[in-house]
């Protein structure tokens, strides 16, 4: 690979180097007397043991690559989507420093598990691409140790497959994930500096610059944050927590990636030892980022933009274990879609989008603010987000939660700094409900502190508690940031409250609510036809004066939200919402049942899906 054209490459080994050191440093002595998988923080599987043998046979110690061979040798064999991708890295890279039985073990178990990897279901289908991403690595890697002809072909068609979906769109179905686009990029990675076929690793390599022009490009550097919106987010995704895929970033750019100088959460010393192994596991690859796109997207000129198309496959909300003869029972699923994801930043926040959900929309962050609280971010609670979730009866948010889905289904529409972002309850919560709304959870500062201030409608809410019977815009101002939230039709099931304010686990959460009282039952097409949602508006004290001054112009901003239906539709039902504001119209029309969207506008004209278009930025 040619050092100049890729960012980095010497440094990115000289980094690895050095956290395997430390690893195995700090892990060795654990991993000789049998604690290592007893530590709190550890989880005994498969696939963290091949880790840490990977990490130690990187270092390549005498013993380090002991207590490798010794796990490889004493662990339990099983499927699993992640281990083979690991066997295959641990026996392309450290051949020589492998015991004949280690080598014959992981050999054994890649051959077992590889016809799994060749069915059709690991191809892209537009759904977890992070599955096929690695499912490409296993075949070509197998193919060609093997000498598998099959497998080889199997793993460059997927390759194929995936050109062909960012050929006809921006990002990948998993787009802007936190947690799993960056395992396209790494599998990809992988491909072209282990893969001998030239053609094959070219198009690993075209296909990890899209990846990292995914990443990059929502990379929000005053924030030092990853802006939404995301297709599969985790809790700390949400709130703007970082988590070990940071050490992606950080394998990649080195100083270049800023650190929270008052802030030691995710400094080395401070993670528990089954962080520090993920976290080296994250900088295993050689990542091959064009030099210029590191250089652009580091410097973002504001405002920034970051629009893209994508795809998806339909869906449902059964699990992946369930029967497959169960899945298809009945007629409702959630439709295969095309949509728009978008994320416009300015130096103190970025706000972002998708007009459509991945998957059954359960994790999807289709509207997500970032933003900061002081100038310039020292530590993790000067970044603040605002993240929605539509959620039933009692369940309750916490920082400490892995995730928390989301109840409901939403389509999102934005233009720069506004966005419209409507929803319904998903039709499965029918049984013994006794509160339903839309919620939006603003993250709160150090030692719990609320934002700077905050209205519902013109009385200013004192405290962190407040509440209206009818449904009103709720002002917040947190740091230099601004926001207005409109809500849309809140359809009344029975309520003593429209909104509501409340402290919840680390988060202010705000309450749309659709009902409260006692415990009922609810028909499912009762509530497809259900109403919640939001408009909401961004701005800052740079551009919009004082707080003041901003809530009086917010409050000039009107919506419109109604249900209608005609002997011409044969009474299916539509959705009309718009949102007016001196300048600017947004509205759409879609049906709440199939979720057919008829149009989605601003100011009257039908809203541009361009297939990949960035602020300054060229794609070459």
């Amino acid at each position: 690979m040619e050092e100049g054209l890729y960012y980095d490459l010497r440094g990115q080994r000289e980094r690895r180097s050095v956290i395997c050191a430390r690893v195995a440093a700090d892990t060795l002595r654990m991993a000789n007397d049998g604690t290592l998988w007893k530590e709190p923080s550890m989880v005994d599987d498969l696939r963290e043991r091949l880790w840490t043998a990977l990490i130690y046979l990187e270092h390549g110690s005498s013993e380090a690559s002991a207590a490798a061979n010794r796990i490889i040798m004493e662990s339990s064999y099983k499927f699993c989507h992640f281990a083979p991708m690991i066997a295959l890295q641990i026996l392309v890279r450290d051949m020589a420093l492998l015991a004949p039985p280690a080598k014959e073990q992981l050999r054994g178990y890649v051959t077992n598990m590889l016809p799994h990897f060749l069915e059709d279901d690991m191809d892209y289908v537009g759904v977890n691409d992070n599955f096929p991403s690695m499912a490409s690595f296993i075949c070509l890697l197998a193919g060609q140790m093997f000498n598998d002809e099959a497998a080889f072909r199997v793993g460059s068609g997927r390759l194929l497959q995936f050109k062909e979906l960012l050929r006809r769109r921006g990002v990948s179905t998993e787009f802007n994930s936190p947690t799993y686009t960056p395992i396209h990029a790494y599998a990809l990675a992988e491909i072209a500096a282990w893969v001998q076929d030239e053609a094959v690793v070219a198009l690993a390599l075209e296909l990890e610059e899209r990846t990292w022009i995914d990443l990059l490009g929502h990379y929000h550097p005053q924030t030092l944050q990853h802006a939404g919106p995301y297709s599969r987010a985790y809790m700390r995704d949400s709130a703007g927590r970082i988590h070990s895929n940071r050490f992606m970033l950080l394998s990649l750019l080195g100083a270049r990636l800023p650190d929270y100088g008052a802030d030691t959460e995710w400094s080395y010393e401070a993670l528990t030892t089954g962080q520090r192994i993920s976290s080296a596991m994250r900088m295993m690859a050689d990542f091959h980022c064009p030099t210029r796109l590191v250089e652009t997207l580091l410097h973002k000129t504001y405002p920034f933009t970051f629009k893209a198309s994508f795809d998806c496959s339909p869906s449902s909300d059964y699990g992946a274990d369930a029967e497959p003869d169960l899945c298809v029972q009945g007629a409702y699923e959630y439709p295969a879609a095309e949509g728009l994801i978008q994320t416009y930043m300015t130096d103190n926040y970025a706000l972002g989008t998708s007009t459509r959900e991945f998957h059954n929309g359960m994790q999807t962050d289709a509207f997500h603010l970032l933003y900061r609280r002081s100038v310039p971010v020292r530590k993790l609670n000067d970044v603040g987000t605002v993240f929605s979730r539509y959620v039933s009866n009692t369940k309750k948010i916490d920082l400490s939660m892995n995730i928390l889905n989301d109840e409901g289904r939403k389509i999102a529409l934005q233009h720069e700094n506004t966005a419209v972002v409507v929803y319904k309850p998903k039709a499965f919560l029918q049984s013994g409900i006794h509160r339903l709304a839309l919620q939006l959870y603003v993250t709160l500062g150090d030692d719990g502190a609320a934002p700077d201030e905050i209205f519902l409608g013109e009385q200013p809410v004192a405290g962190e508690w407040g509440e209206s019977a009818a449904p009103c815009s709720i002002y917040v101002k947190d740091g230099p940031v601004y926001i207005a939230i409109h809500p849309l039709r809140i359809s009344n099931l029975g309520r003593k409250m429209g909104v509501s304010i409340t402290r919840q686990g680390g988060f202010l959460a705000v309450s749309l609510i659709n009902y409260e009282g006692p415990a009922r039952n609810f028909g499912a097409e009762e509530l497809l036809a259900v109403c919640n949602g939001f408009a909401v508006e961004i701005g800052s004290g740079e551009k919009d004066g004082d707080f003041a001054s901003f809530r009086e112009r917010c409050a000039l901003s009107s919506v419109s939200d109604s249900l209608s239906s005609s002997v011409h539709s044969r009474y299916r039902i539509s959705r009309t919402v718009k949102f007016n504001r001196g300048g600017l119209e947004l509205a759409l029309e879609y049906s709440p049942f199939s979720e057919g969207v008829r149009y989605m506008s601003v100011n009257g004209k039908s809203m541009d899906i361009p297939t990949l278009e960035l602020s300054g930025f060229m794609l070459q």
